[in-house]
């Protein structure tokens, strides 16, 4: 199947000054047209949603924070409108097909040409004229590539990772809490030890983990352990007097004794018995999207396997890691971002550049869709 989609018409532009508003000018300029625009975060779909609202554009914001029965009802919101727009993270994909988008817009680089044509390419399905337009600064390539720093660690930092999660399995817990949560890895101090960001420790024990030297513990399912971020004003103002959260919450502070104020462990058996487990989750996940409450599983996350806390054993499995393909996973996508930069930034056809990326047939240049053939 060929690449080309002549329908498309193709265009990036430095961003300058205030990306909300060049985002609002490019939306408003096309009216009545239903559009979808990617945004780099979650906070972002939200805030260039509000701004388009405000400037009396129908749209809507949809990522993966959401819960579910939410994002089916905005993306059918979405399908069904004549003309709306969707503001959305990579969340939004897959399945997702609404012939008469006539604008793409993307606020920021994408990690690879792949993923920017299959997202830029939701709009002309139709086969009528559909703009594809890419906001872009070279400042943009931080975010992809700590991303790749994340996914591909080097072979230094997981062998530090190594050695100071087998130091830390045996030394003793010297708070109440870390013995709660019993052998659970603490990235945080993990990443105080080896002086590494707690993302990219936590990419180290993703590549321990599919070598076996780091395994997932679902934690004690009998308990949760809770902190109250709420004021009582803020729980008086924002939660119904008769709402399930109110109840909830007052339940977990009388279970705990108040103690949840500073971070307690509630036994599951003190909450009211229609609460199991099963449901406890979801219910403690509303409360902590709407940041009232943090919690987590004691216990949970995850742990060194038996007998990995001994340091020849670590060695071992540090070696089965197969850092060839790790190192060549790194290098494909380095080139891949390096590929999504170049169409950003090249001086000739943007279509001619995707066609021959692709490896597709070239294109007659001047091509007439793309804003350096105009």
């Amino acid at each position: 199947a060929s690449f080309a989609r002549p329908e498309l018409i193709l265009s990036a532009e430095r961003k300058r000054g205030n990306v909300e508003k060049k985002v609002v000018e490019l939306v408003t300029a096309r009216p009545n047209r239903s559009g979808v625009v990617y945004a780099g975060s979650r906070e972002k779909t939200e805030t260039l949603a509000q701004a388009l609202r405000d400037a009396g554009v129908p749209a809507l914001a949809y990522h993966a924070g959401l819960e579910k029965w939410l994002r089916a009802q905005r993306l059918e919101e979405f399908l069904e409108a004549d003309a709306a727009v969707m503001v959305a993270t990579i969340a939004f994909g897959m399945g997702v097909d609404k012939p008469d988008v006539r604008l793409v817009v993307h606020d920021a680089l994408s990690p690879s040409l792949e993923a920017y044509y299959q997202e830029a390419g939701r709009a002309g399905r139709d086969g009528l004229p559909g703009e594809c337009v890419l906001l872009y600064a070279r400042g943009d390539r931080r975010f992809p590539e700590h991303c790749i720093a994340v996914a591909t660690p080097g072979r230094r930092l997981v062998e530090a990772v190594a050695r100071a999660a087998a130091r830390t399995s045996r030394t003793p817990p010297r708070t109440a809490a870390q013995a709660t949560d019993g052998a659970a890895l603490d990235v945080t101090a993990l990443a105080r030890e080896t002086g590494a960001a707690p993302a990219l420790v936590a990419g180290a024990l993703a590549v321990l983990e599919r070598a076996g030297g780091v395994i997932r513990d679902a934690g004690d399912r009998n308990a949760v352990w809770v902190r109250l971020l709420a004021t009582p004003a803020r729980i008086t103002n924002e939660c119904p007097p008769d709402g399930a959260e109110r109840a909830l919450l007052r339940t977990l502070w009388i279970a705990s004794r108040g103690a949840i104020a500073c971070g307690a462990t509630v036994p599951v058996a003190a909450l009211p018995p229609g609460l199991a487990f099963v449901g406890l989750p979801a219910a403690l996940d509303r409360l902590q999207a709407a940041s009232l409450i943090v919690w987590r599983t004691p216990g949970a996350g995850r742990q060194l396997s038996p007998g990995a806390g001994d340091a020849s054993v670590f060695d071992a499995i540090v070696a089965r890691v197969d850092w060839a393909a790790l190192d060549a996973r790194r290098r494909v996508a380095r080139a891949r971002l390096a590929a999504m930069i170049c169409y950003a930034e090249t001086r000739g056809c943007r279509r001619a550049a995707l066609l021959a990326y692709f490896g597709d047939s070239p294109v007659g240049v001047p091509c007439g869709g793309c804003d350096r053939c105009a």
